[in-house]
């Protein structure tokens, strides 16, 4: 006779643990709703309900105690609910993405970021950032160039589509960008590009054109832009011409090269050979320099690849002639921006 024996145990829930492997690590579970902030390697998460199934057949990569399976997507993505307010974070890129809580109508969608969309798109044509790029650069010069580290991939899909509705409530990112000496200068741009004129853009793939985004927060210490958006798509951080003139001004005055304070100290009235400076220029326009009567004495050009936002003028005309004794208007020109002073010129 056989013996059949049927044992009923209580049922206990069981918790996902911490999944974790080279470059991601996600602690979340369909039961808890996300737990706290974990991050390992290239990625973390915080908010998310499941991970997505993989295919059995896919490789497997290991790291430490745990292994994973690559799956169908590269780079590694996370599942998030609706009514769940969403952030990824990735740490060695710095870059953050934040989704407000029902700002899209999937109930449960994916979130990844591309950091190299002109060289491996996820969906985006890449040929369009390429037309996009070229006129920027075309409009606005050389400072616009979208350097293929500062464009960046964003998409939010799930099994059946990518979302690309506008997102129903704004949702924020912040992006980092290069100035490792802190001086105010995109590390290895040129021309050189100021930290300051950086804005985000956003790929128009219609009209294969950049759009600058409104609204902006540059945090120079941190070295991070944090912009809203409301769709996904591609973005990049690109720069412009600094074209402000508000604090140009010129030194020293009175120039008084031979005269009884003449130095190149503070306080002195400088010297020939140095001439006078002008000081906190625009990237790009001219120097105008004019006598009292309104006669153009020189006109001076404003090259673009400045590093250091100064030019020196031996006070001579446009023929070569030292100027005399005097007193002269300049004005400095760049784009709709001017701005006038004087010197005086004592030899």
């Amino acid at each position: 006779m056989l013996l059949i024996t049927i044992c009923y145990l209580p049922f206990t829930a069981v918790y996902a643990s911490i999944s974790q492997a080279g470059d991601y690590s996600v602690e979340s579970s369909i039961t808890s709703g996300g737990g706290n902030l974990v991050s390992e390697g290239d990625y973390s998460s915080k908010g998310g309900i499941a991970q997505s199934n993989i295919p059995s057949n896919a490789q497997i990569t290991r790291g430490g105690t745990y292994a994973n399976r690559l799956g169908f997507y590269n780079p590694p993505h996370f599942a998030f609910q609706k009514s769940l307010a969403a952030s990824v974070y990735y740490p060695s890129a710095r870059i953050a993405l934040n989704v407000s809580a029902n700002a899209v109508t999937k109930e449960v969608y994916d979130i990844t970021f591309n950091k190299n969309p002109q060289a491996s798109p996820m969906f985006v044509d890449a040929g369009k950032i390429i037309d996009a790029t070229n006129k920027i650069k075309h409009n606005e010069g050389g400072w616009s160039d979208a350097r293929p580290e500062n464009i960046y991939e964003i998409a939010l899909f799930d099994e059946e589509s990518f979302y690309t509705e506008p997102f129903l409530k704004p949702c924020a990112m912040s992006l980092p960008y290069n100035d490792s000496n802190l001086d105010g200068l995109i590390d290895g741009a040129y021309p050189p590009v100021r930290a300051s004129t950086l804005k985000v853009w956003v790929l128009d793939e219609e009209s294969e054109a950049w759009v600058k985004m409104p609204e902006l927060q540059v945090d120079t210490n941190s070295r991070l832009i944090t912009t809203s958006f409301k769709i996904a798509g591609v973005y990049a951080m690109l720069g412009l011409a600094d074209t402000s003139v508000d604090i140009v001004y010129s030194y020293p005055v009175p120039f008084r090269p031979y005269g009884p304070n003449a130095g190149l100290g503070a306080g002195q009235t400088g010297t020939e050979s140095d001439g006078i400076t002008f000081s906190n220029l625009p990237q790009k326009g001219r120097i105008e320099i004019y006598t009292l009567d309104g006669r153009l004495v020189k006109t001076i050009q404003i090259p673009e690849n400045l590093t250091i936002p100064k030019i020196k003028w031996n006070a001579a005309t446009d023929s070569g002639s030292k100027v005399a004794s005097g007193v002269y208007i300049w004005r400095v020109v760049s784009d709709s921006n001017s701005k006038t002073g004087k010197l005086m010129i004592i030899w």
